[in-house]
């Protein structure tokens, strides 16, 4: 089980730290920064509106969940139901859908060796970034190939080893990239 974990761990921080990467090899169209306020909202639904037309797909806005809690600042949520309002408590302050497109979470996630008891603490999963992903295109932009086979060396008897100890070692290849072959959009919160 450890090994599994191991491996899950890895590809886990592979795929955040291409998701991090990808933003380089956009064009300056799909890569905005702004606060997260009022006055910035009409940029941001462009942002949202244009990634749509460039695809011919509905986006979806994903981040952590820090920062599409703060979403909400965008707009006058006073006027907002009584379900919305129990949605937004029981959703940890996100609101399933804002301004017509859907708002999902991506699981955030700490750095390896960053310990309990460190003076900061380093996500996987930038907090100050959304990513406005279409949703109904099938082709992914963060490509994930596993290829060979899985090999396994396991010392499992107590005498190979001089002081007892077992073994066990894994090899396992397989490789990440980002491919753009379709256009996303990203919020830089400042």
């Amino acid at each position: 089980m450890k090994v599994t974990d191991a491996i899950n761990r890895y590809l886990y921080d592979a795929l955040y730290a291409a998701l991090r990467g990808a933003k380089e090899s956009l064009g300056a169209n799909w890569v905005k920064n702004g606060a997260l306020e009022a006055a910035n909202k009409a940029t941001l639904v462009k942002l949202c509106q244009d990634i749509e037309m460039a695809t011919g797909s509905p986006v979806t806005i994903f981040g952590a969940r820090s920062a599409l809690s703060a979403l909400t600042a965008m707009s006058d949520v006073n006027w907002i139901s009584e379900a919305m309002k129990n949605e937004y408590h029981q959703n940890g302050g996100i609101l399933g859908n804002w301004e017509g497109f859907t708002v999902a979470e991506i699981g955030q996630g700490l750095k390896r060796g960053a310990g309990i008891n460190s003076a900061s603490v380093e996500y996987q999963l930038d907090t100050d970034r959304l990513y406005i992903i279409p949703t109904g295109v099938n082709q992914k932009f963060i490509k994930v190939v596993n290829y060979g086979e899985t090999q396994v060396d396991q010392v499992a008897d107590n005498s190979t080893n001089r002081d007892g100890s077992h073994e066990y070692e894994v090899l396992y290849k397989m490789g990440i990239n980002v491919i753009l072959n379709t256009v996303f959009g990203v919020w830089e919160i400042v």
